[in-house]
């Protein structure tokens, strides 16, 4: 290693490496430029290689893992290394950032890595509040990260340390999937944050607690299903923006016999596959990576308020005309059924006051639901989720996601979807009416706000609008 310091600076030599004005260059090849960020096992740098720099390559830079004097001191730690490196060399795929080599020079041992340009998920969950609005496209990140570790389940490897800290979002969009491998032969670190990786050395393997299953937790072998505790823990992270365990260990959770609290916004079979992927026994959780994403893939996802000027976040004019065409094939009109007399002209107003009692109290005198009647609410439900996507929430009168919604909880008052709809469209209904509010537009935000209260009369968030309202 070779450092050359401009005569006006003062550069240091520990293990932070740079001083910002000190030149570093490793091999005599990497120039590193800046610190990109600093973990458990040491610094990331984003450097200038030189050979490419020579042969005028479009894309220079590389980024380079320097590790710590912890992580060095244990007596197999270079030979671990390599053998992890080459597992991580070995994971050709657009969702796994690139490891090119493993090298020293003199006492400074470094990994050689894909440059990215981007930001990681935890930033990207901190900086993105998440909506049912924004479902769609969350859950596509949770696609790409679920066929980054398919891939290298495949080929035998598990990752072990999978966390929003090693999932990173280039600024095209892409998804890539960090440290592979090489998380596991970390050295222990003697700190308390739950978001630091920490390690066994004797036995080469990372973890972050509260991404870690029990299994892991207890020093278990590793098995792809620790990675699909750790990948449904982040699922749940970007539909609701916390841990789903309030970032316990899954081992003080499993003990204490903490749930995590339903999502607002997605249906029974989405939320189901995030629930089995966060099993704290190895064998209830969801045997593979394949199957958690075809349990929770977006095409089943509740999309709340998603109108056709939302649509760039994602869905396309072609997705609006399939979900018309098949509105009507199968007769979303005619799946309302209509009191004797009763005609089209339906507002919430009126089917709220023709609504019958409590749901409560109508699930415990019903009997069973009939096969019929649940052949009929599947049906019922599936035309609302349409409904959404092309963007009729309570209009046209008769063929829209509320009355599609009303007419479940008809037949099932209990029915959680349906009340997870209702409470989707007045959640709507307050944003569209904060919005108006926020522009001074008084008179349109009431109106947002009564058509909200029309749906969900007890909705706090828009009663507390209205007060606002009101008061101004």
């Amino acid at each position: 290693m070779s450092l050359k310091t401009n005569p006006d600076s003062s550069a240091e030599t520990d293990d932070t490496l740079v001083t910002s004005k000190a030149t570093i260059v490793l091999k005599e090849r990497f120039v590193l430029e800046e610190m990109l960020a600093r973990g458990g096992m040491g610094m990331v740098y984003r450097a200038l290689d030189l050979r490419k720099a020579e042969y005028k390559d479009r894309k220079p830079h590389v980024a380079i893992k320097i590790l710590n004097d912890e992580c060095k001191s244990h007596p197999d730690f270079f030979m671990a290394l390599q053998r992890e490196a080459k597992k991580a060399q070995s994971l050709a795929h657009p969702n796994i950032a690139t490891v090119y080599d493993f090298d020293a020079d003199g006492d400074t041992v470094f990994m050689t890595m894909e440059y990215l340009s981007g930001q990681t998920l935890d930033v990207f969950i901190k900086e993105n509040p998440p909506s049912p609005a924004n479902y769609p496209q969350l859950l596509k990140i949770v696609e790409d990260m679920g066929r980054g570790l398919a891939y290298a389940h495949q080929n035998h490897i598990v990752h072990c340390d999978f966390k929003p800290g090693n999932v990173f979002i280039t600024d095209k969009g892409t998804v890539k999937i960090l440290d592979f491998g090489i998380s596991r032969i970390a050295r222990p670190a003697e700190q308390h944050d739950l978001d630091a990786t920490i390690f066994d050395a004797g036995k080469f393997g990372a973890l972050t607690p509260s991404y870690a299953s029990c299994e892991m937790l207890e020093g278990s072998a590793p098995d792809l299903r620790d990675d699909i505790y750790a990948l449904a823990c982040i699922t749940y992270e970007l539909l609701t923006g916390r841990h789903p365990f309030g970032r316990e260990k899954a081992t003080l959770a499993r003990h204490k016999k903490m749930q995590a609290e339903p999502i607002k916004g997605i249906n029974k079979r989405c939320w189901k596959g995030i629930l089995r992927g966060l099993e704290f026994k190895r064998q209830a959780r969801t045997a593979s990576v394949d199957q958690y994403l075809d349990d929770i893939k977006r095409e089943s996802i509740f999309l709340a308020a998603l109108t056709p000027w939302r649509l760039g976040l994602g869905l396309t004019f072609g997705l609006i005309i399939a979900g018309l065409a098949f509105l009507a094939l199968i007769g979303a009109p005619w799946l309302m059924d209509k009191p004797n007399g009763a005609t089209n002209n339906v507002s919430p107003t009126m089917v709220r006051e023709n609504s019958l009692k409590s749901a409560a109290d109508q699930q415990s005198s019903r009997a069973p639901l009939t096969a019929q009647e649940q052949a009929k609410i599947a049906r019922l439900l599936e035309v609302a989720e349409i409904h959404f996507i092309v963007g009729r929430i309570i209009d046209p009168p008769g063929s829209n996601a509320y009355e599609a919604y009303r007419q479940v909880l008809s037949i099932d008052p209990g029915d959680r979807q349906a009340q997870t709809g209702l409470v989707a469209i007045a959640d709507h209904y307050q944003q569209l009416a904060q919005k108006s509010l926020s522009n001074n537009q008084r008179e349109k935000s009431q109106a947002l706000i009564t058509r909200g209260l029309e749906i969900q009369p007890s909705h706090p968030g828009l009663r507390a609008l209205q007060h606002r309202a009101d008061n101004r």
